[in-house]
């Protein structure tokens, strides 16, 4: 945030450029060595978002700076383990999830007696037969 003043100088002398992706540089391993490699991924990513989206604030109208900072600061942020492993779990459970969801959301429904089973099955996306065993299983 103490470059806001000075982007346009930055923007243009390599010299200053250089300071600060230098800068940048030193604050990524620094990050590195005190969150990630104490597995604290989460938050290392976390801060790594937060510090390139402060930059390309700053620097909105700067694109080499903005560029060179996005670079330094590891372009895109990389999946890490955690992101990798919530996902392979998500895909693997998201069809039970889904249907846990919506049976819950037929249970509710069924409890508030509001709509008839024809709707439930509507806006949940079940079979009549379906609502029909949940009522049934749920003695609703």
């Amino acid at each position: 945030m103490r470059y806001e003043k000075s982007r346009e100088e930055i923007e243009k002398d390599p010299a200053k450029l250089r300071d600060l992706l230098e800068e940048y540089a030193a604050i990524v391993r620094k990050l590195k060595e005190d969150i990630l490699e104490k597995g604290k991924e989460a938050q290392y990513r976390y801060l790594i978002e937060v510090i390139k989206r402060i930059a390309d604030y700053i620097f909105a109208n700067s694109e080499i700076t903005r560029k060179g900072v996005d670079d330094v600061m590891g372009g895109k942020v990389l999946d890490l383990k955690t992101d990798k492993l919530i996902k392979e779990i998500r895909d693997e459970y998201k069809d039970e999830l889904k249907a846990e969801v919506k049976t819950e959301v037929v249970i509710h429904m069924l409890k508030r007696g509001r709509s008839t089973l024809e709707e439930i099955a509507a806006d949940t996306d079940l079979t009549l037969e379906q609502v029909k065993k949940i009522k049934e299983e749920q003695q609703l």
